[in-house]
């Protein structure tokens, strides 16, 4: 269906089609995992019996069968992304889920502003067939049988560990766009095409009817996270913000939520809670006195309430509980009608303001800021305070006189340093785990890491998203590009399989808010002691780390007190792999998350494309940060037979390397060689000129210059020019008869190593 006809489909409830159903589910993963989740209102007031299923790859007949056996009266649903193999029956989490396959958002209609519910229904699908004609066509629509929900798919799966906050910014800058709901949560379950939208008596009320849910579009078109994010520029917010992660987390949580009782277990605890704090007694009675502050408005008294309840241990989801049968004059209820659009996020952003900073776990992970003024100004504020301190050890200098000074270590020179953590980043599927693994190979065989010595040192590899088969393939792989055998590394190195197991390192503890070390970092400790290791590889960091990749203080923790922990314990250094965020990508500067991630490591490389470049053969690794040496390596890779070569670079300080090309001088040679590919090619120094010579040299010699920026061209080209060996000038007359410019080599300049570069072809080919 084009966009054209879009706006004139009426669906028609027909009742279920399972074919539809497969069909679409097979459009959006033929091969992956399927969640589906079935939610049916029953009784008076509403209640929700929400019932899920979680399919391994291909079980269509099952999914099948399944559908087919809900209830007739049942909203079916599909989780958009894929969760992990063996995921619960039940509706997902965040946490279970594997990859992201698409970014959707979602449009209701609003009937208060049109005469009708098919009037606003109308106006969203108008909305969408012009989507058609803007910047990101979408892959499919789905008419939700109540609003609509444009999807786009990516071009391929990424996982979703390290992406989670880069793509739910997406969405946020999706849902901002087209004027529609919050979706943005990855774990999120849309209206599955084939099935029927069997409306709550609230929105029965409204003017919605019962209807199909069907795939109103359809199209070929795939597309990057990339181009998604250049299209809708992420959106970040604070945690008081209505688009914030929190504020979403929130929302997600009260929408599987029955809000429409009351359950009397909670009754019975709010009873309780009333008897422990008369605050909240006065606040229930309509009593000013248990207001926090002078806010006298309806959203006065939620939030006094969302606070009080907070202070009180009690949930999100029983504030949106108490708040809609909480019974006295100044609330007005229409705005937090969960029916109603927006209701769901104004009860979520008034726990986010009020009630989470409340409770003790939130005032727990903040124990050492001590705020410049009270949270709540009506009251003290109440810090939690760490018990058990390392005694502190004073150190008097002049102890050093005739001391020998340490010197520095490094497992490698000014790259990695030994003793402590250091990090690798790199996109998803850009080679770091390759990278970290041939590091491995080579330290324990004491051989040259992409030209760079390596203190010999025994290591162990604790990879959490590759299969044995994978690592016995890679290790292969890399061992015969390095001309080595088996028995090469001897018996220093281990390596292990920790594909779909779990690896969490670190968690926190909801009461006190202070990390806990897991069993699993327990165990890997002892194997690290056991085997004696110097070196210890860990991949991924989404993989240990079990907090809030933003949260700053856990940040600092969980490098300093985890990994760092485990550095000192076995006297050696821990490397950790880590995915950058987007913002980080399009920086350049490969950061994800809180600064503290960066500020907290030691040394931090970053494996990246050529800027400009989204595949292909060429790498580049860069020292983004290093507390010990000089800052500024920078090395040039190719992936060749299964492993990575050096091919140029510059490396801070004196390292000791192997023998590879300066890189401005393998630049100059490879500018020198694509002038004498491209003889008679028009130039200009005029940035704003499509003859802008380092760009128009890219497009001349492509192969030549593949692994160099405009940036690195630019700077070899001045280089040459003020060596005299090119030069700008007339190389031919155009069609006018009119002079045209271009760089020339002075072959006769050239020096005898240059010129047999220039003959040959550029060390990049």
């Amino acid at each position: 269906m084009n966009a054209h006809n879009i706006k004139d489909v009426t669906p028609i409830p027909q009742g279920l089609d399972a074919d539809v159903a497969i069909d679409f589910l097979k459009s959006l993963d033929a091969n992956g995992w399927h969640n589906l989740v079935s939610i049916r209102y029953r009784g008076n007031p509403e209640t929700k019996d929400i019932r899920g299923k979680t399919f391994p790859a291909g079980k269509w007949d099952e999914i099948r069968a399944w559908i087919l056996a809900q209830d007739r009266d049942a909203n079916l649903y599909y989780s958009l992304n894929e969760p992990k193999p063996g995921s619960r029956d039940d509706k997902l989490g965040k946490a279970d889920i594997a990859a992201i396959r698409a970014v959707a958002g979602d449009v209701d209609p609003h009937p208060e502003n049109t005469a009708s519910y098919d009037d606003a229904r109308g106006v969203v699908i108008e909305r969408m067939a012009g989507l058609h004609v803007g910047d990101l066509p979408p892959t499919f629509i789905v008419d939700s049988g109540g609003g609509a929900q444009p999807i786009w798919m990516l071009d391929e799966k990424v996982a979703a560990s390290g992406l989670v906050a880069d793509v739910e910014n997406i969405g946020r800058a999706v849902a901002r766009a087209i004027g529609g709901d919050a979706v943005q949560d990855i774990s999120r379950i849309l209206r599955l095409p084939g099935t029927i939208n069997h409306p709550s008596m609230q929105k029965l009320a409204r003017g919605q009817m019962k209807r199909a849910t069907s795939v109103l579009h359809r199209s070929d078109r795939r597309h990057s996270l990339s181009m998604l994010a250049a299209v809708y520029a992420p959106l970040e917010g604070g945690p008081m913000v209505d688009m914030s992660p929190l504020v979403a987390e929130i929302t997600a949580e009260l929408e599987c939520a029955d809000l429409y009782t009351v359950p009397p277990a909670l009754r019975t605890r709010f009873s309780e809670a009333k008897l422990r704090h008369p605050k909240l007694n006065l606040l229930w009675q309509g009593n000013p006195e248990g207001l926090i502050g002078e806010d006298n408005s309806s959203s006065g008294w939620r939030f006094s309430l969302a606070a009080r309840l907070g202070e009180a241990e009690f949930t999100a989801t029983d504030y949106a509980h108490m708040a809609l049968d909480w019974e006295i004059a100044q609330l007005d209820r229409s705005g937090i009608d969960p029916d109603a659009p927006g209701g769901l996020r104004q009860l979520a952003r008034d726990w986010a303001r009020g009630g989470h900073p409340r409770t003790s776990a939130f005032r727990a992970a903040r124990w050492f800021e001590e705020p410049s003024e009270p949270l709540f100004p009506d009251e003290p504020t109440q810090l939690a305070r760490s018990t058990e301190a390392a005694p502190i050890r004073w150190i008097n200098p002049e102890e050093w006189r005739d001391k020998p000074i340490p010197p520095r270590e490094w497992e490698v020179p000014n790259f990695i340093p030994r003793f402590e953590v250091s990090a690798l980043y790199g996109d998803g599927g850009i080679g770091k785990t390759l990278l970290i693994h041939q590091y491995a190979i080579c330290a324990t065989a004491g051989v040259p890491w992409i030209g760079q010595e390596v203190r010999q040192a025994r290591v162990m590899c604790f990879f959490c998203e590759d299969s044995e088969d994978e690592l016995q393939r890679r290790h292969a792989d890399i061992l015969s590009a390095l001309t080595l055998d088996f028995s090469a590394t001897s018996d220093r190195l281990r390596l292990a399989s920790r594909r779909f197991m779990d690896n969490v390192l670190a968690t926190w503890d909801r009461q006190s808010g202070r990390m806990q070390r897991l069993a699993v970092w327990d165990q890997l400790r002892e194997a690290a002691l056991n085997f004696r290791a110097d070196v210890v590889i860990i991949d991924t960091l989404a993989d240990v780390f079990g907090g809030e990749e933003q949260n700053r203080i856990q940040a600092t923790a969980f490098i300093k007190a985890c990994l760092g922990r485990l550095a000192q314990e076995i006297g050696g250094s821990v490397i950790v792999l880590a995915h950058p965020s987007l913002s980080g990508q399009s920086s350049g500067q490969g950061t994800s998350g809180s600064t503290a991630w960066n500020n907290s490591v030691r040394s931090r490389l970053y494996l990246r494309y050529p800027k400009g470049a989204a595949k292909g053969d060429f790498r580049e690794l860069e020292g983004m940060k290093a507390n010990y040496g000089p800052k500024g390596g920078l090395l040039k890779l190719r992936w060749n037979r299964g492993a990575f070569d050096v091919i140029a670079g510059t490396v801070p300080g004196s390292v000791p390397r192997t023998a590879f090309p300066n890189l401005d001088h393998a630049a100059d040679q490879a500018v020198v060689a694509a002038l004498l590919d491209s003889p008679g090619a028009r130039h200009s120094t005029a940035r704003n000129s499509p003859y802008f010579a380092p760009r128009a040299l890219k497009r001349q010699a492509p192969e030549i210059l593949a692994t160099l920026t405009e940036a690195e061209i630019a700077e070899a080209l001045s280089r040459l020019e003020r060596r005299r060996l090119i030069r700008l000038e007339g190389v031919r007359r155009d069609g006018s008869r009119r002079e045209v410019e271009g760089y020339v080599v002075l072959l006769d300049n050239l020096s005898g190593e240059t010129a047999g570069a220039a003959e040959t072809a550029s060390i990049f080919t």
